[in-house]
């Protein structure tokens, strides 16, 4: 796999994620990777490399640190709720995070774009190593982790107060990411025809909306700027993962 320098990942970063999206990386600190992905879902720790991370709330703003973040009602025994996704998987779920609502036809031109969307979520992803572990809330990945995510089901187990939320976790030995879009908050004025799942309730999915601006104009001024790796949510990865702790 090639090595992954800061200046590759902060270019993919400014292209995939731009407002109402997170993108951030923390070190391994607890015996349990689920506490180490928490703190970085409320902005409680530092990059561990110091690159940056993009965690740009709707208006441009930024995500704030704690429970005014839009991660800051969760708490470890909802991550315990998301489902292991191969690499390919998951780097297809980060490309759809640019869809308002996390489908391809939500993306402008993305026929024209798909190779270079995924080279740029594969470098996104690639920092955490050959060994990494991958995990999302996208429930098609329960049954089947080496499923197309560009043709999931629209259903998720939300995290957040949003009418849907979607992610995912990568975990290596080292360092644990969270990358994760939102669509409106649940008070939002506007309530969608098509049926859809979110936080374990019936939600709505709209046919369409317009995407945001452009990801790539996004200006560089507006990123923010050991344990081994701990039981995993499956048997599989379990087993995979303890074997990496004591190699």
């Amino acid at each position: 796999m090639t090595r992954i320098d800061e200046a590759s990942w902060t270019r993919s970063l400014l292209v995939l994620f731009g407002e109402g999206m997170f993108a951030a990386v923390g070190a391994r600190r607890h015996g349990d990777w689920r506490c180490d992905a928490l703190d970085v879902m409320r902005l409680a720790t530092a990059d561990p490399r110091g690159w940056p991370r993009r965690v740009c709330a709707p208006g441009g703003g930024m995500y704030p640190p704690g429970p005014d973040g839009p991660f800051g009602a969760v708490v470890p025994t909802d991550v315990a709720r998301v489902f292991p996704v191969s690499r390919r998987g998951a780097e297809q779920i980060v490309v759809t995070l640019q869809g308002d609502w996390f489908r391809m036809d939500d993306i402008p031109d993305f026929s024209a774009g798909e190779a270079g969307s995924l080279s740029r979520a594969h470098e996104v992803l690639g920092r955490f190593g050959e060994d990494a572990l991958f995990f999302t809330n996208a429930v098609s990945a329960r049954s089947d982790p080496h499923a197309d995510m560009f043709r999931r089901e629209g259903a998720y187990e939300g995290f957040t107060g949003h009418i849907m939320d979607c992610g995912v976790i990568a975990l290596s030995a080292a360092e644990v990411g969270v990358f994760w879009g939102f669509t409106p908050r649940l008070n939002a004025p506007a309530r969608p025809p098509r049926a859809a799942w979110g936080r374990g309730k019936p939600v709505a999915l709209p046919a369409r909306r317009p995407t945001g601006a452009d990801r790539a104009g996004q200006a560089l001024s507006s990123l923010a700027g050991t344990d081994r790796a701990g039981q995993a949510l499956s048997g599989r990865h379990s087993s995979v993962v303890a074997e990496r702790a004591s190699g």
